[in-house]
């Protein structure tokens, strides 16, 4: 599937650390600086990432975050009442 990246978007990138037991993933929120054929140039946006340069990653391990879908309105807390919880 290919989204279609522009400069400014915010993107969810997945990395792997692989082992051989397993593979641990991370992600990251990063901002898009330049968008390539196949790649982005991104930089972090986290506010406890270390990584204060810009980083070269595929799109293919990048998910787009559209902002056009959230519903804030939508996003209120319910506070549970009784019968609410399952046991």
């Amino acid at each position: 599937m290919t989204m279609g990246y522009k400069k400014n978007d915010i993107v969810v990138v997945i990395s792997t650390q692989s082992s051989q037991k397993k593979n641990k993933y991370s992600y990251s929120f990063c901002k898009v600086v330049e968008v390539g054929k196949y790649d982005l140039i991104c930089k972090s946006i986290s506010k406890y990432s270390f990584r204060d340069s810009f980083f070269t990653v595929s799109k293919k391990r990048c998910i787009k975050v559209d902002h056009n879908k959230l519903s804030f309105n939508e996003a209120k807390i319910v506070h549970p009442q009784i019968g609410d919880l399952v046991v």
